[in-house]
């Protein structure tokens, strides 16, 4: 929250929080009575004192706000994510990360009115930022977005925490505007900066407090700071790929943030971004040579939720079919899927029908596995959006639909944590001269499956070890450090416990965010460990990375393809100086 509780106190006894809003002199009037449900608060104070009072108040408050964001203000540079609301008429708003969640919300449950701006909030933790966790009401269909210092305020007015929303500013700074709780009717909305907040009250809300602070303009852009985005909210009419984190750059430089830099444990590592929105020049895949045995390919295909939900839709066969057609050009001995195969298939199980039948293609042909995403569990709706009232923690474990149609299509299984459950599995293959194990860890695993998954690397010291988990680079390339609320353990935890001790573990592959984004470190013993991000979203394509590995040359060639449209959405790149246990 931006101001503390003890300011809170000292407001309240010096302002009335009425149906039209925030009042800076109190009224003669006696307060009406709160709407139950509503955290309104109103106490009564006599006019002279308040008057004096609130001269004291604000001089103090000015004072003790300015050096506590001097102290703690957010740096504006880590607002890197949009963040999108949209309402029903006269009723709640949603605030979400995932422009597929607005479109399910248009669409299906009547969320038909988009906010006129668009905030940009932090997905990490970060200094000077509080968490926002999205909390709903089953009895009055209502979300609220509170800040950790509300949320047991909340609970104790019947809402229910569903997940970590995203990262805002607890204080206010140069670059942010305050995000005003808004009431009316049972209901709640979040107004962004202060004409929104007018709007809202001339008709009819009534605002209950600064819930905390966020930019509404693109990090780094001219302006007002109390302006709004021209980012464009999504709509169920929109034609463009859509991404949790759309971009615009077209550059395959790193950026600033993606400069070497030291670990805590003094380990040296570098990110770099490559995530084009516009496609480069079509390249055609450059074919293996039989005369070197030691070079093939593996194929990690990003998250295809967007292909499943019409029947129609051919992208997804349609990779396969190529990847099956250029087995023998590039040497293809393997496939990983980094989950999220379906949308929503726990709910339309017609979803992951339509996968199996897919990837019958590759049977006998090309050895394939999946871990399931968050959009593969009991934890999504019909629409894509999250269950309203379930317990995300305990729904995101459910992965039964995803293992009753998918489990019996996987090959080379080596093992699982519990049978029949591909969650958590390890497959094996030999390529190049080489033994390979690639290792399927659950999304944001739970403690006792990161010890499993430490016990399967450790036993298998000849093998040349591939981890797949669903969410583990962040769209700007850093190791994801939370669990989005409805998780156990984040990636930073599988990079710790599993990755970097570890020096047959080569590669990572992950998806869930952003677009496409690469990264290199170095473990424990100094062996090179390569991270892969792969996402996308498409709406128009079947984008893949195809990562050509040479054991003898110890280097690995990567880049991303769409055979649907054949494009090349992230161009090729090549890290040399990797050894390879052979």
């Amino acid at each position: 929250m931006g101001v503390s509780r003890t300011a809170h106190f000292l407001l309240e006894s010096t302002s009335v929080r009425n149906a039209s809003g925030w009042s800076g002199v109190v009224s003669a009037a006696p307060p009406q009575a709160p709407t139950e449900g509503i955290l309104v608060r109103h106490l009564p104070v006599s006019k002279n004192a308040a008057v004096i009072t609130a001269v004291l108040v604000a001089l103090l408050l000015g004072s003790l706000i300015s050096v506590s964001a001097r102290a703690a203000a957010a740096d504006c540079s880590v607002f890197t994510t949009p963040i999108y609301q949209v309402a029903k008429p006269e009723g709640t708003s949603l605030l979400t990360r995932n422009p597929n969640e607005v479109i399910s919300a248009q669409t299906k449950y009547g969320f038909t009115e988009a906010w006129p701006s668009v905030g940009r909030v932090s997905r990490s933790a970060a200094a000077g930022l509080t968490v926002v966790y999205r909390m709903y009401s089953q009895p009055r269909a209502d979300f609220m977005f509170a800040a950790e210092a509300a949320v047991a305020e909340a609970q104790q007015a019947g809402y229910a925490v569903e997940q970590v929303a995203f990262y805002a500013a607890a204080e206010a700074s140069t670059c942010t505007v305050p995000a005003f709780q808004m009431t009316k009717g049972g209901k709640h909305r979040v107004a962004f900066g202060t004409s929104e907040r007018a709007s809202a009250e001339s008709a009819g809300w009534a605002a209950v407090e600064v819930a905390f602070y966020l930019p509404t303009t693109p990090v780094g852009a001219a302006g007002d700071a109390t302006s709004s985005t021209t980012t464009q909210v999504p709509t169920s009419t929109s034609t463009t790929t859509t991404t949790a984190a759309p971009t615009t750059s077209t550059s395959t430089q790193p950026p600033a943030s993606a400069s070497p830099s030291v670990t805590s444990t003094g380990t040296t590592s570098t990110s770099i971004t490559v995530a084009p929105t516009t496609p480069v020049d079509p390249v055609p895949p450059a074919p293996v040579s039989p005369q070197d045995p030691s070079a093939f390919t593996v194929a990690v295909i990003p998250d295809t939720q967007m292909e499943m939900t019409n029947a129609s839709d051919d992208r997804f066969v349609n990779r396969w079919t190529w990847l099956v057609a250029n087995q023998s050009a590039l040497n293809v001995r393997f496939v990983a899927h980094v989950g999220d195969v379906t949308n929503w298939g726990n709910a339309a199980p017609a979803q992951f029908q339509k996968a199996k039948d897919s990837v019958s293609v590759l049977k006998g042909k090309i050895p394939w596995m999946a871990v399931a995403g968050n959009h593969d569990t009991a934890v999504v709706c019909s629409g894509g959006s999250g269950c309203p009232g379930v317990s995300g923690r305990v729904a995101v474990r459910d992965a039964s639909t995803f293992n009753s149609y998918l489990a019996g299509t996987m090959d080379h299984v080596a093992g699982t944590r519990v049978a029949g459950q591909m969650e958590n599995a390890f497959h094996t293959f030999t390529a190049g001269g080489a033994k390979w194990l690639v290792l399927g860890i659950e999304l944001w695993p739970r403690t006792e499956v990161v010890t499993w998954a430490r016990d399967v690397v450790a036993s298998h010291p000849d093998y040349n070890v591939i981890v797949v988990t669903h969410s583990y680079l962040t769209s700007g390339g850093a190791i994801a450090t939370t669990a989005e609320g409805y998780g156990n353990n984040p990636a930073s935890v599988i990079f710790e416990q599993v990755v970097k001790p570890f020096e047959n573990v080569k590669m990572v592959f992950s998806g869930h965010d952003g677009t496409a984004t690469t990264r290199r470190d170095l473990g424990t013993h100094g062996n090179v460990i390569l991270s892969m991000l792969q996402c996308y979203h498409s709406t128009v394509t079947n984008p893949m990375r195809l990562v050509t590995i040479d054991v003898a040359a110890g280097t690995v060639k990567s880049w991303v393809y769409a055979p649907k449209t054949n494009q090349t959405l992230a161009a090729a790149q090549t890290w040399t100086g990797l050894s390879f246990i052979k």
